[in-house]
């Protein structure tokens, strides 16, 4: 790809990007108004809107995607697919901002303190408890909007979600308890973990949709892809450090999360750097200089070379996927999408 060719590819980026932005705000608005409607004591409520507080107005994936697994089936009410995505994305503030933050006892919610660390396990398990309350309640508002059978298909994907996402959490911390885990461990974990949640909300806005057997696989596959990447893209952003990237830069090498970039670190690393990635992983009080010290070495031993073509090759075998689909302005978007993959670190400045 030349320099034109590049410049022309972020701007479509660039211009799907602000899309999402502007989706987002909407999205947020909803969750946080729903939140409010269904939670009526106040000191409860602040503890429930703790999570979804600190991640607005960040790069939300799940609610966009819900939106364009709608649009890709044929969906034209963008306005009545905004609750469905606000449902989604605060599950996903229970799974993965409260509940997986507790399991690795990790200290943040992108750059504040996670809600565990502030009001203690029991008030954020049960804030996370009430947030997959409000989430069914909100979806139990389309059973009118759709025919039975879409409605039941809708409720039973919903409970699928946490199924998945546990079954993910479980192999996640078995897997992380392996002495010899591999990069392919990791790859499978992203997959089970992030692929299929991000995949679930495209089928969720697709099956309210009343998608095809054949639209739907379509969309299964290619956000399945695209779900998995990002979770790589995460992986990246902790070890590397990106300006403008939610989460807390170094957290995953303070834990020792055995992520595609760590593990593939200790496998390229010379003996020498991996006496420091050894005395340095697991250490929960590591400084900033030392956390950079294991950054680099992951830079420097070639183990980002391997996340970023697995990304890179993701984006495209996930815009590949949608070309069996007609085309059409959600497809141009998707594809804009999953082309931001690779233009991650521009992207993030958007969100800042």
């Amino acid at each position: 790809m030349n320099a034109h060719e590049q410049e022309k590819e972020l701007q479509l980026v660039t211009n799907v990007m602000g899309t999402v932005k502007s989706f987002l705000g909407v999205v947020w608005d909803k969750i946080i108004e729903s939140i409010h409607d269904y939670i009526l004591n106040p000191d409860y409520r602040d503890i429930i809107l703790y999570a979804p507080l600190a991640r607005r107005g960040s790069l939300a994936n799940r609610p966009f995607t819900t939106k364009l697994g709608y649009e890709l089936a044929g969906g034209e009410n963008s306005d009545d697919i905004i609750p469905l995505a606000a449902a989604m994305e605060i599950a996903n503030c229970s799974i993965t901002y409260i509940e997986d933050r507790i399991i690795d006892d990790d200290e943040f919610i992108g750059r504040k303190k996670a809600l565990h660390k502030v009001h203690g396990v029991g008030l954020a398990l049960l804030a996370s408890n009430g947030l997959k309350s409000i989430a069914r309640s909100i979806i139990f508002e389309y059973e009118e909007k759709c025919k039975r059978a879409t409605f039941k298909k809708m409720i039973n994907l919903f409970e699928d979600i946490f199924r998945e996402v546990d079954l993910g959490q479980f192999l996640d911390i078995t897997y992380g308890e392996k002495a010899t885990a591999t990069y392919e461990d990791a790859r499978i974990i992203n997959e089970m973990r992030t692929g299929e949640f991000i995949k679930k909300c495209a089928q969720m806005g697709a099956i309210y949709a009343d998608a095809d057997a054949e639209t739907f696989a379509i969309i299964s596959k290619a956000f399945r892809i695209y779900g998995t990447a990002v979770q790589d893209k995460n992986d990246y952003n902790d070890v590397m450090g990106v300006d403008g990237a939610p989460g807390s830069y170094g957290q995953d090498i303070r834990l020792y999360k055995k992520t595609k970039p760590i593990v593939k670190a200790l496998e390229l690393a010379n003996e020498e750097q991996k006496e420091v990635l050894k005395r340095i992983f697991g250490k929960k009080d590591a400084s900033e200089d030392e956390v950079r010290k294991v950054s680099d070495i992951i830079h420097e031993c070639g183990a980002m070379e391997f996340v970023l073509r697995d990304i890179n090759e993701a984006s495209g075998k996930a815009i590949e996927a949608l070309y069996l689909l007609p085309d059409s302005k959600a497809k141009e978007d998707a594809i804009g999408y999953f082309k931001a993959l690779k233009y991650f670190e521009e992207i993030y400045r958007l969100f800042k």
